[in-house]
């Protein structure tokens, strides 16, 4: 049986998305597409724009067969820490095949860089001190030091693109833990990433959520999204579409204050010296956007502030990410949807693996360690965090993640 396995996050699922899909199904072959999906925020930092059991659902209506949960600790993380957790998981898994999304799929290219970023030659870690003492934020110094010491491997990717960086991030896992995945890059179509103007091809994730946000209407974007998608994001907005970044400003203001001392040095990404900057500028706050460019720093880019506050929101803490790294990562295997007809996909992930496959969290502290628990109940404080600022926004009750089932399309 060959496996497909796709890491997203489907914020929200659009064409290009769909078109990925498809692309990968028809180069590898393969029998059965898991994709692993970021929860309720992400891995800019902030709030996915629908629910992630809609986003599920949009996904394999048009061509996934399981969609699983990457833990929330790893889905609101930098890219290092995003693809880490997700190629543990798809290793774990078995997967035959790893596709992602990229401005170029010369994969060669890709996995020379990613071999040297795994490396880290002495060369390069010094070259990378010397950018870093100039006060350039750690992403372009790595650029820099990547594109001078490495212009025949290096030069000819296009480091401004999300997109990019998450292929090295990935080829990079993959090296570490020794898997046997076969990447396969799918080259993007129509609008970059940050690219916020409506494409003739394919629209941006970035786009259409620009276009939601200015217009407030879900017609506007019709045409960008496939049909299963669009309607599965018609019957959330009965509910609790869409979530914006300033919808999470009051629990972000709130989150802060709460912090004894208000020392955060013991959050993920929280260094002392960005903690003080929060307590010091704490009273400024008005709004999430307003008070992240108060604390943006050169060093400091405005997304990685984004997920500080983000890590404090949800109570991630350094601590947790060490108890994690000691138990591999990942686990467990959280199910967040499956087609109907491809059920046999979860005997057959039970019988060939070690790791719980959960399908109830409720039912599953029992099987797990404690770091275990303590990651499954982060996820699920994550979706009630989500939950609450849906429900405050359109005035509704909020569901028990602890208790929710499964979806089966």
């Amino acid at each position: 049986m060959k496996t497909l396995g796709i890491i997203a996050e489907y914020n929200p699922f659009h064409k290009g998305h769909q078109y990925h899909i498809e692309q990968a199904k028809q180069k590898t072959q393969a029998d059965y597409v898991i994709v692993i999906m970021s929860g309720s925020f992400v891995q800019r930092g902030a709030p996915a724009i629908a629910d992630k059991y809609s986003r599920a659902k949009s996904a394999l209506l048009c061509g996934a067969d399981l969609v699983l949960e990457l833990p929330a600790l790893y889905a609101a993380s930098s890219a290092e820490l995003f693809a880490a957790g997700a190629v543990r998981t798809l290793e774990q898994l078995g997967i035959t095949y790893l596709s992602f999304g990229c401005e170029t799929d010369d994969l060669q290219t890709i996995e020379q860089t990613a071999q040297i970023l795994a490396q880290e030659p002495e060369e390069y870690k010094e070259y990378l001190r010397q950018q870093l003492a100039k006060g350039l934020p750690f992403p372009k110094a790595r650029e820099y030091a990547l594109k001078f010491l490495y212009p025949n491997s290096a030069a000819s990717l296009d480091f401004h693109q999300p997109n990019t960086i998450l292929a090295l991030e990935y080829c990079k896992a993959l090296y570490q833990c020794q898997s046997r995945m076969i990447p396969v890059p799918v080259k993007r179509l129509g609008g970059a990433y940050h690219q916020l103007e409506q494409d003739i091809t394919f629209s941006s994730a970035s786009s259409i959520r620009r276009q939601l946000a200015d217009h407030g209407s879900l017609e506007i974007i019709k045409d960008q999204l496939p049909k299963p998608s669009w309607l599965a994001l018609k019957k959330a907005i009965q509910m609790d579409f869409p979530i914006f970044d300033e919808d999470s400003s009051a629990f972000i203001r709130f989150a802060l204050l709460q912090v004894p001392g208000q020392d955060y040095t013991p959050y993920l990404d929280i260094s002392q010296e960005l903690s003080n900057r929060i307590a010091k500028h704490l009273f400024d706050y008005q709004s999430f956007h307003s008070f992240v460019s108060l604390l943006k720093t050169k060093e400091r880019t405005y997304t990685q502030i984004c997920r500080a506050l983000i890590h404090i929101l949800l109570g991630m803490m350094d601590a947790d990410l060490e108890a994690a790294k000691a138990i591999n990562y990942v686990p467990y295997f959280h199910v967040l949807g499956v087609k109907s007809e491809s059920t046999g996909l979860l005997g057959h992930i039970c019988r060939n693996s070690k790791i719980p496959l959960i399908t109830n969290p409720v039912n599953a502290f029992q099987q797990l360690s404690a770091p275990a628990k303590r990651l499954l109940e982060l996820d699920c404080y994550s979706t009630h965090i989500w939950n609450s600022i849906a429900g405050e926004k359109f005035a509704h009750a909020t569901e028990c993640e602890y208790t929710r089932k499964f979806l089966k399309v």
